[in-house]
Parts: C-alpha cells; structure tokens; sequence
C-alpha cells in the first residue's frame, strides 16, 4: 500500500497516533458531553476513531478518504457508541491534524 502522499506521510501518520490519544483525551474533557445508551457516564465527543480514521485515510487514500471514514463512523453510530455529531467533530478535528501534519513536512 502505497500512500497517497508518499512515504513522508507513514512517519507524519505514526506521529498523529501517537499524538491523538493526548489530543483526544483533552477535547473529550473540554465537549464533556456523554455517548448514547449505557455508556453515558463516558465521553464521547469527538469520536476517536474517526479522528484516526480521517488523518490516516487522507494520508493513505488521498482524494478517496471520505468512504473509509463514513465506513468507520457509520459503524460507530451504527452499534450506539456515538451520536453523529460525536463523528462529525471527531473526522474534522482528524482532518485538520492530517492536512496540519502535511503541512509542516511539504
């Protein structure tokens, strides 16, 4: 699999899974709003998934990121562990970190 945007982009991807749980743990404390269901004692905006989901598929996939990333928050709301809006913030905060990252190395 070669990515979209060659091989700077593995490195910059490797740097924003290290980096997103941090990013996340901070937004998710920052929204404070809970998930659907029983899991509502957790927070769940933005969806880290799709925050992955978004910054690797740009930098994989290139033009063709929005299918994977609509697969994974689909799936998320789908099994009720988020509410779309959660998905939503969570593919654009993904987006801004991968186009951000991209932005730095080129």
């Amino acid at each position: 699999l070669v990515p979209a945007y060659g091989a700077p982009a593995l490195a910059v991807g490797l740097a924003i899974v290290v980096s997103s749980t941090k990013i996340e743990a901070k937004l998710k404390a920052w929204f404070g709003r809970g998930r659907p269901g029983k899991r509502a004692a957790e927070y769940g905006i933005p969806s880290g998934d799709c925050m992955l989901a978004a910054s690797w598929a740009i930098l994989v996939c290139g033009w063709w990121a929005p299918l994977p990333v609509a697969v994974v928050a689909w799936a998320r709301i789908a099994r009720a562990a988020h509410y779309p809006l959660d998905c939503l913030v969570g593919a654009g905060f993904g987006t801004f970190m991968a186009l951000g990252a991209l932005r730095l190395v080129w």
